[in-house]
């Protein structure tokens, strides 16, 4: 059981981190079937890691210590929830939805420093 609960919130954390970075044009829903899916196929790292791109590109963070799939691929648990928290950092609460955070996302910048917060 505790292997389900964990497939289920890690689909939870990629489905809002999704619909946040697709600018809600993808629905949390949308993005929970598709990670879901690809989770049964055995890699869901190869969905997922879409979004680390999208949130790079759009807060001008450097790719390191090693790319977007290496880094989903070889842990993709942290790879998520430290997305999911430097969108938080941010003042944008993924867990909110798109329409709860469409103005705060939109005016994001780039940061002084240009690597994730650990």
């Amino acid at each position: 059981m505790n292997g389900v609960a964990d497939c289920a919130h890690a689909t939870r954390i990629a489905a809002t981190i999704g619909e946040i970075l697709d600018t809600g044009k993808r629905s949390c829903l949308f993005n929970a079937l598709m990670y879901f899916g690809s989770t049964l196929v055995g890699c869901p790292w190869a969905y997922s890691m879409q979004y680390r791109t999208k949130l790079r590109a759009k807060l001008g963070l450097k790719s390191s210590p090693c790319n977007d799939c290496a880094v989903h691929y070889f842990c993709e648990p942290c790879a998520l929830c430290q997305e999911f928290r430097e969108l938080k950092a941010r003042g944008v609460d993924p867990a909110l939805g798109w329409d709860a955070n469409s103005e705060k996302y939109t005016h994001l910048t780039p940061p002084q420093s240009h690597a994730m917060h650990k």
